[in-house]
């Protein structure tokens, strides 16, 4: 009669761990409460807690997890390969000699020194016979002087007459997840700062700009109507659109930088001849420069249509502005890279200096010409970028400048 005492025992402890915890340790709990219970009922001389403890540590040894066991007092009394480890490169970092000797028979709160109160809380819980758990605790190694995020799971340990006798804790390190939510959190909140100020900027100071330079075209029309020919005056005129033209590019590619919509919604497919010729038509026909393009009539890419005009349209410009006066050749080529891409060539006879390379051109407010912004470069890259392509500059003396970038064909379209 007496072996079937452990086997009852075994059962009631089933149903109250069911109540109170889940896993690994709902699992192994009762098979060591009715193994330890048999072993003791084979030899009355040895210890309950003893024997239980024994085959409790050796599961501990065997959980590839971070697993401490505190005794009533809240001394460790088992701690797993992982827990070792985890503890030894927080709490014992540069110690040499570390094993578990270390740390076995030390108070828990000297351990962590102090622990978290949260943490003591869910251990004072479980030594009432409560399961804790907590999906993330932060706490500061004084010894380091570092913090680090913990997921912790407290569980109590049952001896054959229901007692609490240690605490088991499950403890996991997240400080990667949680610094990486954090930092996309401060991401986030930057986004909707820049936004704001996107939205800001454009409507409070490119549009005053674009009103004070129609009326400045108003004021010089009238001069012109009246005939008032004063070379002083004419110039100040010229020297005042300049100006307002530069702000309002600068202006212009600051609002691009720092807009956070995605630059390929609402793509089409784009005949690049047909906007090649547009753009010929509409800026650069009356231009004192020769142009060579040589693109295949068939040639169809799958963009948005504005950022896709706005970069031939930057990197022309900084062809015609880079190119000597002694030769104002610009050629614009195309081919097929892939089955996805083709590859597209701006050449001009001028020459990128070495420290503006060295420093990357297509960085924001590189520029090489004194009234240049430094953002048209650097709006082609983002917007080449946006489509999963990509741009390079290479020039040298005696060869030139040469721009080098791909676009989606009209077959791969970004998702």
């Amino acid at each position: 009669m007496a072996q079937h005492k452990p086997v009852k025992a075994a059962k009631r402890l089933v149903a109250k761990q069911n109540n109170e915890q889940h896993g690994l340790l709902a699992f192994m709990q009762p098979m060591i409460a009715a193994l330890s219970d048999r072993v003791c009922g084979e030899d009355p001389y040895l210890d309950y807690y003893a024997v239980s403890h024994e085959y409790l540590q050796s599961l501990i040894n065997q959980v590839p997890y971070a697993v401490l066991c505190l005794d009533k007092d809240l001394k460790v009394t088992g701690v797993s390969k992982s827990a070792l480890a985890w503890l030894k490169s927080h709490h014992y970092k540069g110690k040499r000699a570390f094993s578990p000797e270390t740390i076995l028979g030390k108070s828990f709160d000297d351990i962590f020194n102090p622990p978290p109160a949260a943490l003591m809380s869910g251990i004072k819980n479980a030594l009432k016979g409560k399961v804790w758990r907590t999906e993330s605790i932060k706490h500061n190694t004084k010894k380091q002087d570092s913090d680090y995020w913990l997921r912790c799971e407290v569980f109590p340990w049952f001896d054959q007459n229901h007692e609490v006798t240690d605490v088991i804790l499950f403890l996991e390190d997240i400080t990667q997840q949680e610094e990486l939510v954090l930092c996309n959190k401060k991401l986030q909140q930057s986004n909707e700062l820049l936004e704001s100020f996107n939205l800001i900027f454009s409507h409070d100071l490119i549009q005053p700009l674009r009103q004070v330079s129609n009326f400045l075209e108003i004021i010089q029309e009238h001069y012109e109507d009246d005939n008032l020919k004063n070379t002083s005056i004419n110039d100040v005129f010229e020297a005042l659109k300049k100006s307002f033209n530069h702000i309002q590019n600068l202006s212009e590619g600051i609002v691009l930088y720092c807009k956070n919509g995605d630059l390929t919604a609402e793509s089409e497919q784009i005949c690049l001849r047909s906007l090649i010729e547009e753009l010929y038509e509409s800026s650069l026909q009356s231009s004192n420069y020769k142009f060579n393009f040589n693109i295949p009539q068939n040639l169809n890419v799958h963009a948005n249509r504005t950022c896709i005009m706005q970069l031939f349209q930057n990197l022309i410009a900084n062809a015609i502005k880079h190119s000597p006066d002694e030769n104002r050749i610009i050629t614009l080529s195309a081919c097929k890279e892939n089955e996805n891409f083709y590859r597209f060539h701006l050449h001009n006879h001028g020459i990128c200096p070495s420290y503006i390379r060295k420093r990357n051109v297509f960085l924001p407010f590189e520029s090489s010409a004194s009234d240049g912004a430094g953002l048209g470069l650097m709006i082609c890259k983002r917007i080449v970028s946006a489509y999963k392509g990509q741009i390079k500059l290479h020039s040298g003396k005696h060869k030139g400048t040469l721009v080098s970038f791909t676009l989606p064909a009209c077959s791969s379209a970004i998702s």
